[in-house]
């Protein structure tokens, strides 16, 4: 391992264990004092999949997401998601917009997989709530139709950029056994973190 990896392992773990959670509220305060550590929130609507099982937020060679301090991003899933079975998400953090660059290499900076407080779930779900009138539901943002969402929130101190993959079940396998009932409600903005980027 490089020393420039080793540091930024370290740092990326200073604030708490090491291991992913899943959670159901919005992010806790990790006792940072600095406005660095301000809680801020932003959707993003970008990304594209892979092949008709693989989302990404973008690609491991492209502008990786900012990530900063103690920030929730609020993924939106293209429309042809709605309904299908999620995977356990794959965050992989950077400390610059490109980790994966010729550039990033031949300065040593590397990216790494995140865990702990660098990846934390509050909501993923692809089956939207009913309506007020127990009809079927729907992700909608900005009066346009999404397939789900995924927040994920860095609850660390300091600056990284993500990567974000997420697999779903195979359309092959069978029909989903998710009813309603079982899907997770998007968080509000107000559990998530206030403010936008």
């Amino acid at each position: 391992m490089r020393k420039r990896r080793a540091a930024l392992t370290c740092a990326a773990f200073t604030c708490g264990a090491i291991g992913l959670a899943l959670a159901t509220a919005g992010p806790a305060s990790t006792g940072c004092t600095t406005q660095q550590c301000d809680q801020s929130s932003y959707d993003y609507v970008g990304g594209h999949m892979l092949d008709e099982n693989t989302y990404v937020t973008n690609d491991l060679d492209s502008d990786w997401l900012p990530f900063p301090g103690n920030s929730t991003i609020r993924i939106w899933f293209p429309l042809q998601l709605l309904g299908r079975i999620p995977l356990v998400p794959v965050v992989e953090v950077g400390i610059d917009q490109t980790p994966n660059s010729l550039a990033s290499l031949e300065a040593g900076d590397n990216y790494t997989q995140g865990v702990g407080q660098l990846a934390i779930f509050n909501a993923l779900s692809t089956t939207p709530p009913p309506n007020s009138d127990g009809g079927p539901g729907s992700f909608t943002f900005n009066k346009v139709d999404y397939g789900g969402t995924l927040w994920v929130t860095a609850t660390t101190c300091a600056k990284y950029f993500a990567h974000i993959q997420v697999q779903f079940v195979p359309l092959d396998a069978g029909p989903s056994t998710q009813g309603p009932d079982e899907a997770a409600a998007p968080l509000s903005t107000a559990d998530a973190g206030a403010g936008a980027d």
